[in-house]
């Protein structure tokens, strides 16, 4: 998946996803948010359990 397609599937513009791939920005809670949304069902857990870790 590029990370257009990525940013639009969460609902986000492509600049801050790239800035947070190339780590020149952090995930902000709205983005967090939009990312546990798209990212639902077990498989989406382990990721957002680790998310959650980077954002503390």
């Amino acid at each position: 998946m590029s990370e257009e397609e990525f940013a639009n599937n969460i609902g986000v513009g492509l600049e801050p996803v790239s800035k947070i791939l190339r780590g020149e920005a952090s995930i902000t809670p709205e983005i967090a948010n939009r990312l546990a949304k798209t990212l639902t069902g077990p498989d989406a857990l382990p990721f957002l359990a680790v998310l959650l870790l980077v954002l503390i």
